[in-house]
């Protein structure tokens, strides 16, 4: 749950 949160943020960020 909480993982798959901040992986998205990370690719989000990664992908900006």
């Amino acid at each position: 749950m909480l993982l798959g949160h901040m992986v998205g943020i990370v690719h989000s960020f990664l992908l900006n």
